[in-house]
């Protein structure tokens, strides 16, 4: 999450909207607003663990809409970064989505 210099995250950026083409002092302001990591990871069991074949997808940093009239998982999804979305096979194989936060408690000034 990002922030104001003194202040708690308000909202929740992928990495690659962080970066400043071309201005790595503007990069690194950015990088010193950081205040939290948000990470996501997809879990998966063995084939036939779960009790239906069906696709789903599924997007392991959250649900957030990008809008008000967003799809859900739009807000951090990126066809650039294929970790956003994950198109499960139907295949029998069980999965869950877990997101947690990492608050950072020191400053991250570059």
């Amino acid at each position: 999450g990002t922030a104001l210099a003194t202040s708690v995250a308000d909202r929740y950026l992928r990495a690659d909207q962080i970066v400043v083409p071309g201005d790595a002092a503007g990069t690194n302001a950015n990088w010193s607003r950081v205040r939290s990591l948000r990470i996501g990871m997809l879990l998966r069991g063995p084939q036939g663990s779960a009790q239906q074949n069906v696709a789903e997808t599924f997007y392991p940093l959250g649900l957030a809409k990008a809008s008000s009239t967003g799809t859900p998982g739009s807000a951090m999804s990126s066809t650039n970064d294929p970790g956003t979305i994950f198109n499960a096979p139907a295949d029998g194989r069980l999965r869950q989505s877990v997101t947690f936060t990492i608050h950072l408690r020191n400053d991250q000034g570059l």
